[in-house]
C-alpha cells in the first residue's frame, strides 16, 4: 500500500537537528525480494540512516529480483526507489522498516509491495493507513484554503478544521504509541514531531511511550524541549532575553517592546533558510516605518560565516548569536530544533504566530498595519515622474477603480479583492497603460517607464502563470486556449481563460465543457461562480445530460446505462462497436446512474467486484474514458462526480476492506462458508469496516460542507434507519447548495420521516386494502402490541423471516399481541402475494395497495428495502424497529410475560 509520510505534515522548511537515540551493537539484516511488474529498471536504491550515518546502496534487479545486505543497530525507517530519469513516469517509492532479520518484498508495484519478515513494517503500515483519510483531509483543506485566500473568514474557518484534524492525527498517534510504547516506530514517530511542535498534543504521545525511550538521553532532552516550548505558546508572554550581536554588544528582547517584532532563527549554512530571507527583507522593507521590525538569531558557530551571509542576504535589521551552533542558548529557551523557525511578538510582547513564511507572512502583517485590505501592491517604476495612477478590475463582478498617487516612481495601493484578478493600470495624464495579475497577499512591481508591458511582478501566482502562457503562445488561438485549460485544471489563469471565452460570445456548450474540466475549488472562486451562473440558465434551458464514452478493446456490443428519475427505473443502450459511443439524456436534475456492458457487469465474478460504473448524470456534457475497465473508467466535464470521487477516495481505505473481505467470502469454498472458525472472524472485520466506513462518511461531510460527495456519505452513513438525531444536524450543516438540490429536498424529506417514525414517535396512521379489498386501519389495532411487517412474496430474505413471525404470532396471539403485513407487490402480482401468505402460513391481517415501491404506507415510513418492521405499543408509539428472530422473541417475552 502506498502511503504519504507523516513528515509531510510538518514546514517543508524545516531541518532536522536532533541526534538519533543511543545506538546497540549493529545486526545484520537481509532485504530481498521480487517484483513482477513490466519494464522494471535496472537498478532499486535503498536508502536509511542509523544513528547519524546517513546510508544509500544499490541493488541489480534481475529476472525481478534483488537484495540487499547490511548491518544496523536498531529498527530503521528506510526508503526504497527508483532513480527518476527526466521524462519517466513517476514510480511511488516504499517507505518500510528495516528490522535485523531477513526480510522479503514482493508485489507488481513497488509502494503497494507487501512486506514480511519486519514487524517494524507491519506497524508502521498500521499507523499510516489510520491516517491516510485524514491526510487526504488535510490536504483537501489545505488547497481549498490556498484558493480561498482573500477571504479571511473563510481562511480562519478551514484553519479551524485543519486544527481539529490536526488534533485528531495527534490522538490517532497517541493511541498507538500507547498500542505499542516499546516500539522503534512508536519512539521515531513521536521524536520526529520535536520539530515545530505542538507541546500540547505531542505531551500525551510522549508519555505513553516505554521508560527506556522517556529515560533515555534523548528522551530527557525531548522532555525538556516540551517544557521549553510550553512557555512559547501563542497567547504566552514571551521570555526576555540577551545575547550579543556581531560587534559583541548586548541586545535584549526588551529593548524592542513597543513594536511588533519578527524573532527569526535561522543559520548561514541552512540554504532553506537562505531562501526564505528575501521574503523577511520584503515583509521588513514594507513596514519597518508602520511598527514592525526582525530580530534574527543565528545558529552559526562560525562568525565569519555568519557576518558574511548577512551581508550577502542584505539583512538590514538587528542580528544575536552566541556562536554555539544548535545549542544556541534563546533557541534552547524556544525549544527550537530545527531551521528556519520563526515568532511573532504584538508590541506588548506577547507571541501571536508562529512559523510565518512568504504569503503568510505577509499576509499577517497586512491584516495588522492594512486592516481590512487583503492585497498590497508596491510598485517602483524607474523614469516616471510625479503622476496618478488609476487601476479598474472586478471584485465579484462589479467593475472598480481606485486612483493611486505616484511620487517619484514609487507607489502603494492597498486594496480589498475578493480573488486573484486582471486589473488594467493608466498613468495620468499620459495615459499610458498596462496591465497585470494582482494576487492577494503582497506583491512588487518594477520596472521602466519606457516599457510598461515588460514590467516584473513578483508575488502573483496567476501573473506568473499567464506570462509562461503568453512567452510559449504569443498570439495564442482559441485551441491553445482551450488546450491549456484543459491541461492546467487547477490553474486560476485557466479560469480567466474560460471567463474570458464566455465574455467574448463563445458557444455556451463549449464553455460548460471547459468550465467543468476545472478543478472543483477553482469553480468555486467568485469568478466561477458567475461562469456558473451564467452557464446554469443555458443549461437549464437545454435540460440535457450528454456522456460521451470511449472504450477499448471490448468484445461487447452495447453499453448499458440505467437511472432512476422521479422513482421510475429508466434503461438506454446502445452500440459499442466502433470503441466509442454517446448517450443523451433529458434531466430535471443531477440522477445517480449506473454502466455497463452487455450483461457483464451484473453479480460478482469470482469474488471480483462487478465491472459497473456508478456515477451521477448531470446537464452538459461530461466524458468518459473506460478503455481500462468500466468500473475504474474516468470521469471529466462533471463537477458533481469530481466532488463525489474526493469523497470516495476519503472512504476508500473501508470500501476496499469491505470489496476484501466480500471476495474472500466468494471465493471460498462451500466447506468454509459454513465453517464458524472461517466465518466468525470474518464476519467481525466486515462489522469494524463497516462501523469505520460509517464514521469516515461522518466526518467527511463534516469537513466538506459544499462537496456533492457530502450528501451521499450522509445518505450511506443514515442507512435505511436514519437516526435523525444523529444525521439531522449534519445534514445542516451542509451548504445550501446541497440541502437545495433535488436529492438535498428528497434526503430532507426522508429525515423528516425518519423524526415521524422514530422509536418514541406516534406511528402514523393509514388504510390500505386486504386481499379481499376490505379496507384496514392500522389504528383499528389501538390496545394491542402491533408488529407492522413490510415484506414482498418476491423478497427471499422476507420469505426466509416468515417463520420465525409465525412462531411469534403463535406464542403471544392470546398476550395482547398481533402482526399488520404491509406488501411492496406489484398488481399483476396479486395472486403471487395471496399465494405466499397462504403457503408461509400468515394467519394475520395483510394490505397492500400493489403499487411495487410507490405503496403509500411504505412511502409514509420511508421504506426503501423489505424486510423491515415497527413494533407498536398498545398507545400507537413505535417502541423498536427491525426486530426478527431471537430478538423479537426477547423483546416479546420482556413485554408479554
Amino acid at each position: 500500500m502506498q502511503f504519504r509520510s507523516f513528515r509531510q505534515l510538518l514546514p517543508a522548511a524545516l531541518l532536522m537537528l536532533n541526534a538519533a537515540t543511543a545506538q546497540s551493537t549493529p545486526q545484520p539484516f537481509t532485504l530481498k525480494g521480487e517484483l513482477t511488474g513490466k519494464k522494471l529498471p535496472a537498478f532499486l536504491y535503498l536508502a536509511y540512516r542509523d544513528g547519524k550515518t546517513p546510508f544509500r546502496d544499490s541493488a541489480a534487479i534481475i529476472n525481478g529480483q534483488f537484495v540487499f545486505k547490511g548491518r544496523i543497530s536498531r529498527p530503521v525507517k528506510a526508503r526504497l526507489y527508483f532513480n527518476q530519469g527526466i521524462g519517466d513516469t513517476y514510480t511511488p517509492p516504499r517507505e518500510l522498516y528495516l528490522d535485523p532479520a531477513t526480510i522479503t518484498l514482493s508485489g507488481t508495484a513497488l509502494a503497494s509491495s507487501s512486506v514480511k519478515g519486519s514487524p517494524s513494517t507491519v506497524l508502521i503500515d498500521e499507523y499510516e493507513q489510520a491516517i491516510q483519510p485524514r491526510l487526504y483531509q488535510l490536504e483537501a483543506m489545505r488547497t481549498r484554503a490556498w484558493y480561498k485566500r482573500a477571504n479571511r473568514d473563510s481562511v480562519h474557518a478551514i484553519n479551524d478544521r485543519i486544527a481539529d484534524e490536526m488534533n485528531a492525527i495527534a490522538d490517532e498517534l497517541t493511541a498507538f504509541v500507547k498500542r505499542h510504547p516499546d516500539s522503534w516506530v512508536s519512539w521515531d514517530l513521536v521524536d520526529e514531531r520535536r520539530v515545530a511542535m505542538n507541546p500540547t498534543t505531542l505531551e500525551p504521545s510522549f508519555r505513553a511511550l516505554s521508560d527506556r525511550f522517556r529515560n533515555s538521553p534523548e528522551g530527557r532532552a525531548l522532555a525538556e524541549q516540551i517544557v521549553n516550548v510550553k512557555g512559547t505558546e501563542i497567547g504566552v508572554r514571551s521570555a526576555d532575553f540577551s545575547q550579543c550581536d556581531e560587534h559583541g554588544n548586548p541586545v535584549t528582547l526588551r529593548s524592542l517592546r513597543g513594536k511588533y517584532v519578527l524573532i527569526d532563527f535561522w543559520a548561514s549554512w541552512c540554504g532553506i533558510c537562505r531562501l526564505e530571507n528575501p521574503n523577511v527583507l520584503r515583509a521588513y522593507n514594507a513596514y519597518k516605518d508602520s511598527g514592525f521590525t526582525v530580530l534574527g538569531v543565528s545558529l552559526d558557530d562560525s562568525k565569519e560565516k555568519w557576518i558574511r551571509a548577512v551581508k550577502e542576504d542584505n539583512m538590514p535589521w538587528q542580528q544575536v548569536c552566541d556562536l554555539k551552533g544548535t545549542n544556541n542558548e534563546v533557541a534552547t529557551l524556544y525549544g527550537i530544533k530545527g531551521i528556519p523557525q520563526n515568532v511573532l511578538l504584538d508590541p506588548n510582547g506577547t507571541i501571536i504566530a508562529k512559523n510565518l513564511r512568504n504569503l503568510d507572512l505577509m499576509n499577517q502583517l497586512i491584516a495588522i498595519f492594512d486592516a481590512g485590505r487583503n492585497t498590497r501592491v508596491d510598485g517602483r517604476i524607474d523614469g516616471l515622474r510625479d503622476s496618478t495612477l488609476t487601476v479598474r478590475y472586478l471584485a465579484n463582478g462589479q467593475p472598480r477603480s481606485a486612483t493611486i498617487p505616484v511620487h517619484d516612481g514609487h507607489f502603494t495601493w492597498l486594496a480589498a479583492i475578493p480573488e486573484p484578478e486582471k486589473v488594467e493600470a493608466t498613468l495620468l495624464p499620459s495615459h499610458r497603460s498596462f496591465q497585470f495579475f494582482a494576487d492577494n497577499g503582497y506583491i512588487e512591481l518594477s520596472g521602466s517607464a519606457d516599457s510598461l508591458n515588460t514590467l516584473k511582478v513578483k508575488g502573483s501566482w496567476l501573473d506568473d502563470e499567464s506570462k509562461a502562457f503568453l512567452t510559449l503562445n504569443r498570439t495564442p488561438t482559441d485551441q491553445q486556449k482551450e488546450q491549456y485549460i484543459q491541461t492546467h485544471p487547477s490553474s486560476l489563469f485557466s479560469l480567466n481563460l474560460v471567463y474570458e471565452m464566455l465574455m467574448t460570445g463563445a458557444d455556451h456548450s463549449k464553455v460548460y465543457a471547459l468550465f467543468m474540466s476545472l478543478s472543483e475549488p477553482v469553480r468555486s472562486m467568485p469568478t466561477g461562480r458567475m461562469i456558473a451562473a451564467e452557464l446554469s440558465t443555458s443549461a437549464a434551458q437545454q435540460g440535457e445530460c450528454t456522456v460521451n464514452i470511449v472504450f477499448n478493446g471490448e468484445k461487447a456490443r452495447k453499453a448499458y446505462l440505467s437511472w432512476y428519475e422521479d422513482d421510475e427505473y429508466r434503461l438506454d443502450s446502445t452500440d459499442i462497436s466502433t470503441g466509442k459511443c454517446t448517450f443523451h439524456v433529458k434531466l430535471g436534475h443531477p440522477v445517480s446512474a449506473r454502466l455497463w456492458l452487455d450483461n457483464r457487469g451484473f453479480g460478482y465474478s469470482n469474488g471480483h467486484r462487478p465491472d459497473m460504473l456508478y456515477f451521477y448524470l448531470e446537464n452538459g456534457a461530461m466524458q468518459i474514458d473506460a478503455r481500462d475497465s468500466v468500473k475504474n473508467a474516468s470521469i471529466t466535464g462533471s463537477r458533481i462526480n469530481d466532488e463525489v470521487a474526493i469523497y470516495k477516495r476519503y472512504v476508500s481505505p473501508a470500501t476496499s476492506e469491505l470489496e476484501d473481505i466480500n471476495a474472500e467470502l466468494l471465493q471460498a469454498s462451500d466447506a468454509k462458508r459454513h465453517d464458524t472458525a472461517f466465518l466468525n472472524p470474518l464476519y467481525a472485520r466486515q462489522q469494524a469496516a463497516v462501523v469505520r466506513l460509517r464514521q469516515l462518511d461522518k466526518d467527511f461531510a463534516t469537513a466538506n460542507p459544499d462537496n456533492y460527495g457530502s450528501l451521499q456519505a450522509l445518505q450511506e452513513a443514515g442507512g435505511i434507519n436514519i437516526d435523525p438525531t444523529v444525521i439531522g444536524p449534519l445534514f445542516q450543516n451542509l451548504s445550501a447548495r446541497l440541502r437545495n438540490s433535488a436529492a438535498g429536498q428528497r434526503y430532507a424529506q426522508q429525515l423528516e420521516t425518519a423524526r415521524k417514525t422514530g422509536i418514541g414517535a406516534q406511528a402514523p396512521d393509514f388504510t390500505q386494502n386486504d386481499p379481499n379489498d376490505k379496507p384496514i386501519r392500522l389504528s383499528d389495532f389501538r390496545g394491542k402490541y402491533v408488529l407492522l411487517d413490510f415484506w414482498a412474496s418476491w423478497c427471499g430474505p422476507c420469505r426466509k423471516e416468515n417463520p420465525n413471525y409465525v412462531n411469534a404470532y403463535h406464542l403471544y396471539k392470546d398476550k395482547n399481541f398481533t402482526l399488520l403485513g404491509v406488501s411492496l407487490d406489484k398488481a399483476q402480482d396479486k395472486n403471487a402475494w395471496i399465494a405466499a401468505i397462504r403457503k408461509d402460513g400468515l394467519e394475520w391481517p395483510q394490505v397492500s395497495d400493489l403499487k411495487f415501491w410507490q405503496n403509500d404506507v411504505a412511502k409514509l415510513y420511508d421504506i426503501r428495502a423489505v424486510p423491515q418492521n415497527f413494533l407498536i405499543d398498545p398507545n400507537g408509539k413505535i417502541i423498536a424497529r427491525n426486530l426478527r428472530g431471537e430478538q423479537l422473541l426477547k423483546k416479546l417475552k420482556e413485554l408479554l410475560n
